[in-house]
């Protein structure tokens, strides 16, 4: 290989990086360079193609048919050798670098910081920026990985099942006082049952579960999060579908009560959401983890295995971070 090919594939991985981006700005300042250099480099990968790859305006810079074309062949390239190289890097000196994480706000948060502690623990050289984020949108950009909840909707992103987490029934003690003990799936006949948006398909299915028609499934609420579901409950608007450790402290203060305890009757998947397939060893070994401790550290209660086993209160991310920079939120940044 020549000079001028090392020359191109620098170019290459410059225009990568512009691709994903999409400014020259926001490419300089994730690769370390001026924006001088970055326009620079990729109008002299332009003249040694032959082709546009970029339309720029004052504002700013959009990749062209040529350009769209050239980054789809050429993105896989280069995370191929970047992984090549961090492969090659780890096994000689341990996995180093940042992991940039989102997780599905409060749901399995205990399950999900017992599993990201035990990685800080065994990988001395990674650090950790760990935020709430629902959508993959930026995935390849400023974020590495997403924990989603739900069956997968992420188009051209690849999707990993890592397990599920099981939702049972809780109201609160003035609701079921008002409206009569629920003692009997068919008396779930009639109640108004509230659930978060990703528990749309899991709701479609309770019948399939031994429950008879004529459930009232979110009446007139449309809600996204599962904190707004229990406080919902506890305010006496309906029977909650909720994982134990959402409903546990509720439970706890006496706000809520379980309904038919002993009957877990929707698992909602757990899925890790990544841009490629050609991932870098630090990610790659994350995700390897992740895979490999989800399943025991939900335990039965999240697992679904053992419906009606005794829950166990998980730590918070906050309480069992190592002390210094390692793992950084979101108001840390």
């Amino acid at each position: 290989m020549g000079p001028q090919r090392v020359n191109n594939f620098r170019d290459m991985i410059i225009f990568v990086e512009v691709g994903r981006r999409e400014t020259f700005t926001h490419a300089a300042r994730a690769l370390g360079l001026p924006v001088s250099t970055i326009a620079r480099r990729i109008a002299a990968l332009e003249s040694d193609l032959g082709l546009s790859l970029v339309e720029r305006t004052t504002r700013e810079q959009r990749l062209t048919a040529d350009g769209i074309r050239c980054f789809e062949r050429c993105r896989d390239v280069v995370d191929d050798a970047v992984a090549a190289y961090e492969d090659v890097h780890a096994q000689a000196h341990g996995l180093k670098g940042r992991i940039r994480l989102a997780l599905p706000g409060e749901v399995a948060a205990g399950t999900l910081a017992r599993i990201v502690a035990s990685f800080l623990r065994e990988n001395a050289g990674i650090d950790l920026v760990v935020e709430v984020a629902h959508d993959g949108q930026r995935l390849g950009h400023d974020l590495d990985l997403l924990v989603c909840l739900g069956p997968p909707d992420h188009g051209a992103l690849v999707t990993r099942r890592i397990g599920s987490i099981g939702l049972r029934l809780y109201a609160s003690p003035g609701y079921l006082a008002e409206h009569g003990a629920i003692t009997s799936r068919a008396g779930l006949r009639g109640r108004e049952i509230l659930a978060a948006r990703a528990c749309a398909d899991g709701l479609a299915g309770l019948s399939d579960a031994g429950v008879p028609p004529g459930l009232n499934c979110g009446g007139r609420l449309t809600v996204e999060t599962f904190a707004l579901v229990a406080g919902l409950a506890a305010a006496g608007q309906g029977v909650a579908l909720l994982p134990p450790d959402v409903a546990a402290l509720h439970v706890r203060a006496g706000a809520l009560s379980p309904v038919l305890a002993d009957w877990t009757p929707v698992l909602l998947p757990v899925s890790i959401v990544m841009a490629s397939r050609l991932l870098p060893a630090r990610l790659r070994s994350f995700v390897a983890h992740l895979v490999a401790r989800f399943p025991a550290e939900a335990g039965a209660d999240c697992a679904g295995e053992k419906p009606g086993a005794r829950l166990q209160p998980a730590p918070s991310l906050a309480r069992i971070a190592p002390p210094g920079p390692r793992l950084a939120g979101a108001a840390a940044r």
